[in-house]
């Protein structure tokens, strides 16, 4: 099978069923998928809960180093918009925990609390989205280390702690619609099967196939990285908010 999805650390999922050494699972986004079970841990349905309420932190950095101060089994890394539960702060790092209670430091500098405010909040959105500019297409992918298009706008307002589903087909239904007279930066741009952050009226940055990952292009005919497929495919474009 392709890969359709992916999960970072400290996700958690709903498992269904088992098969051959992979589990049928359902993400906190409704996407169903499967994953191989050596990567999963097995947790109870309350304390993963109770986990994901105080889950008040997301790494910001595109990697983040993990330190910890006991042998366990986890990554030696973690990536952007990995969301984290905090236990307390000193001057130069933060403490978190797994929904097992495994302990392990960050450095203060690559995370932020998750919380937004609506002024500016669209620019933002594409202020983010540059940081991984030229970063690879990767089918089902959702991290600094390859993005689809769905992905990228997934993991960027996730960042801010905005929730959206995982597919193009059913983020178009999110938020509300504009008029293409209406457009401003940070709205979503939506063509056939693709979806990108407006940056202005004309401009776009998307994670595509056809550019190798996340460009910025044109819907003008008159400038250089003008893309008439994606002109002649627009549907809509929407305000998240």
């Amino acid at each position: 099978s392709e890969r359709v999805n992916q999960a970072l650390f400290c996700d958690t999922l709903s498992i269904s069923s088992e098969r051959s050494g992979f589990l049928k699972i359902l993400k906190k986004d409704g996407y169903p998928g499967w994953i191989d079970k050596r990567f999963v841990t097995i947790c109870s349905k309350k304390y993963t809960g109770e986990f994901n309420k105080k889950c008040n932190f997301v790494v910001t950095a595109k990697t983040a180093k993990i330190y910890a101060s006991q042998k366990l089994e986890l990554p030696s890394m973690i990536l952007y918009g990995t969301k984290l539960y905090k236990v307390k702060e000193s001057k130069n790092q933060i403490l978190f925990k797994t929904v097992t209670d495994s302990r392990f430091y960050l450095t203060r500098t690559n995370v932020k609390p998750i919380k937004y405010t609506k002024n500016n909040l669209n620019r933002k959105f594409v202020i983010e989205a540059k940081r991984f500019l030229d970063i690879p297409y990767l089918w089902g992918g959702i991290s600094s280390f390859g993005f689809d298009c769905s992905g990228l706008i997934q993991t960027i307002l996730g960042r801010f702690g905005i929730d959206i589903p995982r597919d193009t087909k059913d983020q178009i239904k999110s938020g509300k619609r504009v008029e293409p007279g209406n457009i401003r930066t940070g709205d979503l741009l939506f063509f056939n099967r693709h979806v990108g952050f407006a940056i202005g009226k004309k401009k776009i940055i998307h994670s595509s196939v056809g550019g190798n990952g996340v460009q910025i292009n044109s819907l003008d005919p008159a400038d250089d990285d003008f893309r008439k497929d994606l002109q002649d495919t627009f549907k809509q474009a929407r305000r998240i908010i």
